[in-house]
């Protein structure tokens, strides 16, 4: 638009072009800008939360029940190598020994897992008042860059419209005769009033 508009100077639409161009220019910066603040302020921060925090979550569930099934087989076994000795515990008693190791040990994985998990959720959750705010600012932001951007336009429809009603230059053709004269009569300055249609045509 800015540039038609030097190539239509002293014109109604070239001043038409140069306004509107001037408002969009300034329309596109409000825009980058907000959507530069909206990036950095707000769209980073949750996509870390969206990308490391709730997946690690995730990934401590899926472990602990990984782990939680490890401990219930071991014991599984254990329970029948122990039912399978009967009372005489001489028959088997460095497997059932082997067993209680690896069942005692899967237990403590579990219970580390759980521990790790519940201190993750309780981060997470101590957090949330701040996640929240991310939100209020998102609509705060836009609350701001709608209030610019219609600045702008209330800014550039006032100027336009003067553009509108100020231009004298407007096309004869297709324009009754009386109107004609008159504008061209207010042009001229002519203290003269202008002739009309009727008279026009009897001269």
């Amino acid at each position: 638009m800015q540039e038609a508009s030097t190539q239509l100077e002293d014109s109604l639409l070239g001043k038409m072009l140069e306004t509107c161009g001037d408002a969009e220019n300034q329309l596109a910066l409000e825009l980058t800008q907000h959507e530069s603040f909206v990036e950095k302020e707000i769209v980073d921060p949750l996509c870390n939360i969206a990308e490391l925090e709730i997946p690690n979550i995730q990934k401590q569930r899926k472990q602990l029940a990984k782990l939680v099934l490890d401990w219930d087989s071991v014991r599984a076994r254990w329970n029948q190598a122990h039912k399978s000795s009967g009372t005489n515990f001489q028959g088997l008693p460095s497997k059932i020994d082997t067993l209680k190791e690896e069942m005692d040990e899967a237990g403590n994985k579990v219970e580390l897992c759980k521990d790790q998990l519940a201190a993750d959720m309780y981060s997470f959750m101590s957090k949330e008042g701040e996640y929240g705010k991310f939100f209020v600012t998102l609509l705060e932001a836009q609350a701001d860059y709608h209030r610019k951007a219609l600045a702008v336009l209330e800014k550039a429809l006032p100027e336009m419209r003067a553009h509108q009603d100020k231009w004298a230059e407007k096309p004869a053709f297709g324009t009754h005769l009386e109107e004609h004269l008159k504008r061209a009569v207010v042009r001229l300055h002519c203290p003269l009033k202008p002739v009309s249609c009727c008279s026009w045509r009897r001269a």
